[in-house]
């Protein structure tokens, strides 16, 4: 698919295949080792498949190492938390405007003090087929001795050559991109409602310069021949 500013140069197709490969040699591997690469794999074919946030889809596998059940539903890692006032209890958004904050405090005179509220919307997770029933007892044990989010973020760049964080743009690119380049052509919105991501305009303006761009290759094709 080539270098897109969102998906970091990571292809989609060539990421999960790549993972599903690492998932099976994790098998063939014993110990403790063994079982942290299988759930490291597993964890970020979860992400990768759904287009999550890290501890989503950690979250998301934890819970089906526990009860086999591939859907859950957990907690989205929304950066817009809300930030509380102490005295009053008046919320604000995370990225709320300075003024709008300043004035709060101008006129009721409290003191500005804040408690962070994360968010407490929740999203839909599955976990894919290609993570096996067999797989459950070497995920929860590596998962119950501390395969966190910061270590599969260590364990990705160092073994895997990308960041987390390029799985999920990977999969917003797979979905928007029209079914004649690979993807699903899926509408920004709808993409945005999978991922539950805040601020739909960066999906929007993203496909659409995509888009754009590629008008603009139709329109100068052929200029300076002939």
């Amino acid at each position: 698919m080539g270098r897109y500013a969102w998906d970091m140069g990571l292809d989609y197709g060539a990421a999960r295949l790549s993972l599903i490969d690492g998932l099976a040699k994790a098998r063939s591997t014993t110990g403790d080792f063994g079982a942290k690469r299988v759930a490291s794999h597993a964890i970020l074919l979860t992400q990768l498949m759904n287009g999550s946030r890290i501890s989503e889809a950690r979250d998301a596998v934890y819970s089906w190492s526990g009860d086999g059940a591939r859907e859950h539903q957990v907690r989205a890692r929304k950066e817009g938390s809300v930030r509380r006032c102490d005295e009053c209890g008046k919320t604000f958004a995370k990225r709320a405007r300075v003024n709008t904050v300043e004035r709060h405090f101008a006129q009721t005179g409290h003191a500005a003090r804040f408690t962070e509220l994360p968010s407490a919307e929740t999203r839909t997770m599955i976990v894919p087929a290609e993570v096996e029933e067999s797989d459950r007892t070497a995920v929860r044990a590596a998962l119950n001795r501390g395969v966190t989010p910061k270590s599969l973020v260590n364990f990705s760049r160092r073994h895997l050559g990308f960041n987390t964080h390029s799985l999920r743009y990977a999969n917003t690119t797979h979905q928007g991109l029209p079914r004649e380049q690979g993807g699903l052509g899926r509408e920004p919105q709808v993409i945005a409602k999978i991922q539950h991501r805040k601020n739909l305009n960066l999906v929007v303006d993203y496909f659409s310069q995509k888009a754009a761009d590629a008008l603009l290759r139709e329109d100068t094709r052929g200029v300076g021949r002939g």
